[in-house]
């Protein structure tokens, strides 16, 4: 859980520093323009059009107690909200 947030907002940083500025309408700007972020969970992109990341899945299990990776893919569809 810890690594989903600290990806999320060094992605946001990145949008940030892109456009020199923490004002909404820079962000969204900046946003736009995120492609091949390097995350902890993966490699992020941001769809221009639609304003939506493309992030990995991660998919781990426990196994006699320690955590386990499994497969780590990018979904082929994701629901609208």
């Amino acid at each position: 859980a810890f690594a989903v947030g600290y990806d999320e907002i060094y992605f946001l940083k990145s949008a940030i520093e892109s456009k020199g500025s923490a004002k909404p309408g820079k962000i969204i700007e900046g946003l736009k323009g995120v492609s091949g972020f390097k995350g902890v969970l993966g490699e992020y992109f941001m769809d221009p059009e639609t304003r939506r990341s493309k992030k990995p899945v991660t998919i781990i299990s426990v196994k006699n107690g320690e955590f386990v990776f499994e497969d780590q893919f990018y979904p082929s569809f994701v629901p609208d909200i």
